[in-house]
């Protein structure tokens, strides 16, 4: 299963829908990581939490 990106060009491709969504999560914090920046603990939990359901709802949209 492929998906997109859709900060920039990268398409990530993994065997099972938590696999790829793992693998985005960790795309999103490294390679956008500057989005974090300054941002409080908690804001930052609230945007991985963001993160998350936009990327589920991308897997599923997908399928």
């Amino acid at each position: 299963m492929k998906l997109a990106c859709e900060g920039c060009d990268a398409v990530l491709e993994e065997e099972t829908t938590e696999v790829l969504l793992a693998a985005m999560m960790a795309h999103g914090e490294t390679v956008h990581s500057g989005l974090f920046e300054g941002k409080s603990p908690e804001a930052i939990q609230q945007m991985q939490q963001m993160m998350d359901a936009h990327v589920r709802q991308m897997i599923i949209d997908q399928n």
